[in-house]
């Protein structure tokens, strides 16, 4: 639908509505497809942009057969022009360009001689495992800021270059493993000595720390290289620098050398290098900003980030005025209104706390549960007009292999899949079932067909086999409630706090009679019954089968007129 929406087909909303009443039950592919018959009731310009549409669709699923994946896809972009379409909008050149790398994609995967989308999906997931960094789309970039790593930008050149944080440490991980494969020294593991809890490093461990250390050296040297030489006019680069190495590495001269090279552990390090080289040349002792041949360099103390330019209206901030992760160490003036719009932000409350405690999407079954958690207490609403002395019994055989979970699902798939027009044999259909593997044959065996006949053959049975044309079973439904709808039907308290709020309940309803003026709704119970039991399970199930009905009739628009509870173990329906 999404397709059929989008400029390569130009598809109305009134449009795809007219193909769906074409064909109000089924697939939309399938309502599709038949507009093409010429009986059709689409006609006119739609059926024309619809010829069109499946015409050149089933030509490029013949040439996906027979050619190339990226060749598929450079026919589809050929006849669509949708990359040109692409150009046109927002963001049209990057946006193109994210299109020509994924053909670039294709193409690549071309190579392993692989056809189908699925293969092509898996190779692309195998490229995001193993971290393959995609080239960046060459896209116009004037008055644009990009942020890539160093690796993107390797070929690429630009007029002005920021590279920041430069005094983050080398990531070393790898070498402090407890084993390093190295390619001179083989596996290298730490040993750990019989009469001590603690691992040393081997020897050849800590060869090949070394070995790797330089390497690493190595190739971080080279990132530094790529990321120096991409600037065209401008390069800024940006570290942050304690007083005691500002003194000791950036303002005193010492001498580069192969060891302190290998011993640097951030760029900042090596910068620090070749800065005092040339600071002894150029700078004068405590000054905080210079220039030499070819930099201008500054030294930013925390102290100027701080505006001072209304200082003589501020006041210092004193112990009652003290916020959580606020204190005078870290800020030293704020004015009054600062200090109330600050109070504001730190003491704001979300308005819809009470929202956040609550499922925006839930089961009519978790529904339950939490009204019977709240409500244990709650007195019973219901009686029945019948004695349940004779109800102590299950549906399960004395001995069986499935639990009673089980057994119950076994019961709802009989009454989901069994013909309406065959319910007078119950077994000739259980067989069936088992046939087309709607059921298993230990399914089968724990099936009580005797009370599963007895509903069939009551009067509501018998009801509902004369409209077998109007049965829904197993129907899914998805409906919104508010929170004041649900606390009502379920018999919780209403939580004043929740506003507007609403929630999205989604359930399946065993089975449902969609009547043309009427709904009748039965709900299918597999409970174990003892004696006495039958009042509490039925005001247990009350409130669930009442939200069901509320969420039928808000989607279907009409009545729900029979509320029915069939406890099968007990054979006794019972309307709500």
């Amino acid at each position: 639908i999404a397709v059929l929406r989008s400029p390569l087909v130009g598809l109305s909303l009134a449009e795809l509505a007219e193909i769906r009443l074409a064909l109000k039950d089924g697939y939309f592919w399938t309502a599709l497809v038949r507009s093409q018959n010429p009986e059709s009731e689409i006609q006119n310009e739609l059926r024309a942009k619809l010829d069109k549409f499946l015409t050149r669709f089933s030509q490029w699923r013949k040439l996906a057969k027979q050619v190339s994946l990226s060749q598929c896809l450079e026919q589809v972009l050929a006849e669509t022009y949708y990359a040109d379409w692409l150009k046109a909008q927002p963001r049209g050149e990057q946006r193109a360009a994210n299109v020509e790398r994924f053909l670039q994609l294709a193409q690549q995967f071309d190579q392993f001689q692989r056809q189908g989308l699925f293969r092509f999906l898996k190779f692309i997931a195998a490229q995001r495992e193993i971290e393959a960094e995609p080239e960046v789309p060459a896209v116009a970039t004037e008055n644009a800021v990009r942020l890539m790593s160093i690796h993107q930008s390797k070929g690429l050149e630009f007029p002005v270059v920021v590279v920041a944080d430069l005094a983050k440490n080398f990531n070393e991980q790898d070498l402090h493993a407890e084993i390093i494969l190295d390619e001179t020294f083989g596996l290298c593991p730490r040993v750990k000595p019989p009469a001590s809890g603690r691992r040393y490093p081997s020897l050849p461990h800590w060869l090949a720390q070394k070995n790797q250390k330089r390497e690493l050296r190595g190739e971080e040297l080279r990132l530094l290289y790529v990321a120096l030489t991409r600037a065209r006019d401008t390069l800024i680069l940006s570290t942050s620098v304690s007083e005691t190495d500002w003194n000791k590495k950036w303002n005193e001269p010492q001498p580069v050398t192969p060891q302190k090279i290998a011993k640097a552990r951030s760029f900042a390090d090596w910068l620090a290098l070749w800065f005092s080289v040339q600071s002894s040349k150029f700078c004068v002792e405590g000054a905080t900003r210079g220039e030499f041949e070819n930099l201008r360099w500054r030294l930013v103390v925390d102290e100027e980030l701080i505006d001072k330019s209304n200082e003589s209206q501020l006041e210092p901030i004193s112990e009652k005025k003290r916020f959580d992760g606020v204190s005078p160490d870290q800020v030293e003036f704020l004015d009054g209104a600062t200090t109330e719009k600050l109070r504001g932000v730190l003491s704001w409350e979300y308005p819809q706390l009470a929202a956040t405690q609550r499922k925006a999407k839930s089961s009519v079954t978790e529904l339950r549960r939490a009204a019977e958690e709240t409500d244990d207490e709650a007195e019973q609403i219901f009686a029945p007009k019948f004695s349940d002395k004779r109800l102590a019994r299950t549906l399960a055989p004395p001995k069986t292999k499935l639990s009673a979970a089980e057994i119950g699902a076994a019961h709802h798939k009989f009454l989901q899949h069994v013909s309406l027009k065959k319910t007078n044999d119950l077994t000739v259909e259980a067989e069936r079932l088992v046939r087309q593997n709607f059921l298993s044959a230990d399914e089968r065996a724990v099936l009580d067909l005797a009370a599963l006949a007895q509903f069939w053959n009551s009067e509501l049975g018998q009801k509902i086999c004369a409209q077998s044309e109007f049965v829904r079973r197993e129907l899914p439904f998805t409906a919104q409630f508010s929170p004041t709808e649900i606390a009502e039907i379920m018999g919780g308290k209403i939580d004043e706090t929740l506003g507007d709020e609403f929630v999205v309940v989604q359930g399946v309803a065993d089975l449902v009679v969609l009547l043309p003026a009427e709904i009748w709704l039965v709900d299918f119970k597999t409970d174990e019954i003892r004696e006495g039991e039958l009042a509490g399970k039925i005001q247990t199930y009350r409130p669930q089968l009442q939200l069901y009905a509320s969420a039928l009739e808000k989607i279907f628009g009409r009545k729900v007129n029979l509320r029915a509870l069939h406890f099968l173990a007990a054979g006794q329906t019972v309307e709500i």
